[in-house]
């Protein structure tokens, strides 16, 4: 399998967003020795969320660096923790894809275990209770 020619690295602002955050970044172009490339080329990118995907944007890197800062909203309400930025680079007749994972902390996906220490919760008894979420 042929190894790519082109690397696309992104940078964001955070290590993990909410939703409803906006989610901003940098997004940088270049050949694998990390320069910018001898023609310009086309970026475009689309974030899903498990069911759900965002209308996809088209990039103009205007740097002579090939890069160039985006942004979308995380939506309010997910059923994912995990959103992926696919990016899709043309160059010439060359096509690629390449894909970003973004975390989201959704906590509507948090799962919390109780344990009491004894086993049983007393009436009147101070209780020590156990709790375990992920």
């Amino acid at each position: 399998m042929p190894k790519d020619s082109i690397v696309v690295n992104t940078q964001l602002t955070q290590g993990a967003y909410n939703p409803g955050d906006t989610v901003t970044g940098i997004v940088r172009v270049a050949n694998v020795s990390g320069n910018p490339l001898s023609s310009t080329p086309a970026l475009s990118y689309n974030v899903s969320f498990a069911n759900s995907s965002l209308p996809t944007v088209n990039v103009t890197l205007t740097s002579s660096r090939q890069d160039a800062v985006f942004s979308f909203q995380v939506p309010r309400y997910l059923s994912t923790s995990v959103a992926t930025i696919t990016y899709t680079v043309r160059v010439g007749n060359q096509v690629l894809i390449y894909q970003q994972p973004v975390t989201i902390n959704n906590a509507e996906l948090l799962v919390v275990d109780v344990n009491t220490a004894t086993g049983f919760l007393v009436s009147g008894v101070p209780n020590v209770v156990y709790l375990q979420a992920w």
